[in-house]
């Protein structure tokens, strides 16, 4: 993959995640490929692009997403969360997306030709606007289910603790029983200054958003 300034990003694997994915009582692979040219929140750069895959145990693959040229790589931006969230035996795949991310059916999100990235020198390959979405993909297709506007945003620049979207694209992720019977997906966003967290919980259609906490938040 080249990018702007002529650079050639090469892949290999990197986070993993199981799941039965089709319901048929064996786990397949949920495998996140990163470029070479992947970048720590701290450092400026552009980054190839994400893909995930899901993959039998035996190698076959079975579908492809690309999180596209809006989502950044590296160890920080990608905390995809996979688990059967509603119960009917096949796991789903949530993470966050952006205007380019394309489904395994090819169904592109947003503006198919939108480019976030920056390209000024000073700060080159970072995301520093844009929209931001959390989406589910279906397990058995890799297709979008549903997707809702990513709960915080990045909001003003600053308010994370930096000017560089270094504290404000540090994500992690979790699945957690928080009624102590049903699986609810938690993302959180933020280190340092300010940490968030929101919950959601999925019916096999929609995300609903159980709770959100935001450090800066007042009691």
């Amino acid at each position: 993959q080249i990018m702007p300034d002529g650079q050639t990003a090469r892949y290999s694997p990197g986070d993993c995640s199981l799941g039965d994915a089709d319901g048929d009582g064996e786990y397949e692979l949920f495998l996140k490929w990163d470029p070479s040219n992947a970048h720590d929140n701290a450092h400026n750069g552009y980054t190839g692009t994400v893909f995930i895959d899901c993959l039998k145990l035996s190698g076959e693959r079975l579908w492809r997403i690309d999180l596209g040229r809006n989502i950044r790589a590296g160890a920080h931006y990608t905390q995809f969360m996979v688990y059967d969230l509603d119960g009917d035996g096949c796991a789903e795949l949530v993470c966050k997306t952006a205007d380019g991310t394309t489904d395994a059916a090819g169904t592109v999100l947003g503006d198919k030709d939108a480019d976030y990235r920056v390209h000024d020198k000073a700060l080159v390959g970072r995301i520093m606007s844009g929209p931001e979405y959390l989406s589910v993909f279906d397990g058995r297709s890799g297709k979008f289910v549903t997707t809702v506007d990513y709960l915080p945003g990045r909001g003003e620049n600053g308010i994370w603790g930096d000017t560089k979207a270094n504290r404000c694209d540090r994500f992690l992720g979790a699945i957690a029983y928080l009624d102590g019977e049903n699986p609810s997906v938690v993302m959180c966003r933020g280190y340092y200054t300010r940490t968030t967290l929101s919950a959601y919980d999925f019916d096999g259609k929609q995300l609903r958003l159980r709770w959100h906490f935001d450090s800066f938040s007042k009691p």
